[in-house]
């Protein structure tokens, strides 16, 4: 007998508001290099872009904390649902960079302009696969020590996030 997980209807709208403000985001930095008639729509854009990738954390945390896979289990089913995109995308962007928007890229060190040019600027990638290694761990904690260790992790957090 399985069970049926219950859709929380406003975490999928959190979920589109994210995409929207990542959206936004990336457009406003589009028109950082141009001459736009009016640049504060890119700041207000800018500003509201913002949101996004906090969004998708917090998402991530309330969605993923509560799992009760054991470590193996959980990096075995969350890590190929990262690598496997990533790794396609990439490999059809490199493809397409190298033979049609800048073939003398590879009159030169292929390997430097993978890593360098493609590898460093995917951020969210790597930051999300650290955050599946850490998701369990936090969530052990959460579970074990109850309200009043969460309370005093953000806490502590709280306060070095100030003092730093």
């Amino acid at each position: 007998m399985s069970t049926v997980k219950k859709r929380i209807i406003y975490l999928d709208y959190l979920r589109v508001i994210a995409i929207v403000a990542v959206l936004l985001n990336h457009i406003s930095a589009n028109w950082e290099n141009a001459i736009v008639p009016n640049s504060t729509i890119a700041l207000i854009y800018n500003a509201f872009g913002r949101i996004g990738v906090p969004l998708f954390l917090m998402l991530t945390g309330v969605l993923l904390l509560n799992n009760k896979l054991s470590i193996k289990d959980f990096i075995k089913r969350r890590y190929p649902r990262v690598i496997k995109p990533f790794l396609f995308w990439m490999t059809l962007l490199l493809i397409y960079t190298m033979f049609v928007l800048r073939p003398n890229v590879l009159d030169g060190n292929v390997l430097s302009f993978i890593i360098n040019g493609y590898l460093s600027d995917r951020w969210y990638v790597w930051m999300i696969l650290g955050v599946y290694l850490i998701v369990p761990i936090i969530a052990s904690f959460i579970k074990s020590s109850k309200m009043k260790g969460v309370e005093y992790f953000l806490v502590i957090w709280t306060l070095s996030k100030t003092l730093l």
